[in-house]
């Protein structure tokens, strides 16, 4: 496994340990913003890269997929605090145990679908040679060409698109 990969499982693990402790609901609205995050990282990734092609230089498949990236977490992030901020109280208490049990299972799908995002975008940013630094290139492309957990997340990203 590729250092990348581990710091992959290390993300997914946290992904799935915050929302095992957050609770279902919590959870559920999780997926909700990881979908909303999707979609408008999705539609904004292009126009942001086309103005901020001056800064990532002559390699713009790079900049997309760092502009991808960036523009996915800062969406997640936002989403995850004003959903708290909205729902400050969302325990089930009728649930018991399997409040944060369900909340496992969903968090454990948020976890496969943002390390199945990410790891795209690491292979988008490959997909091109990048002019300005071969050697980077091929030592990113090396990885996610090598990489264990592009295998396990390949069928959720086209079950997730």
């Amino acid at each position: 496994m590729t250092p990348y990969d581990w710091l992959f499982v290390f993300v997914g693990v946290a992904v799935v340990v915050l929302f095992t402790f957050s609770r279902l609901v919590r959870a559920l609205l999780g997926l909700v913003e990881l979908w909303m995050a999707t979609l408008l990282s999705g539609l904004l990734y292009q126009a942001l890269a086309f103005r901020l092609q001056a800064l990532t230089g002559r390699n713009p498949v790079l900049g997309r997929g760092l502009i991808f990236d960036i523009l996915l977490l800062v969406f997640l992030v936002a989403g995850y605090i004003s959903t708290r901020i909205a729902f400050p109280v969302t325990k089930l208490p009728a649930l018991g145990v399997l409040d944060n049990l369900l909340a496992l299972l969903v968090g454990v799908v948020i976890a496969v679908l943002l390390l199945a995002l990410l790891v795209n975008s690491l292979g988008v940013m490959t997909s091109e040679r990048w002019s300005a630094n071969p050697t980077g290139w091929g030592r990113l492309r090396a990885v996610f060409v090598t990489s264990r957990i592009r295998q396990w997340t390949a069928p959720m990203l086209r079950l997730y698109a």
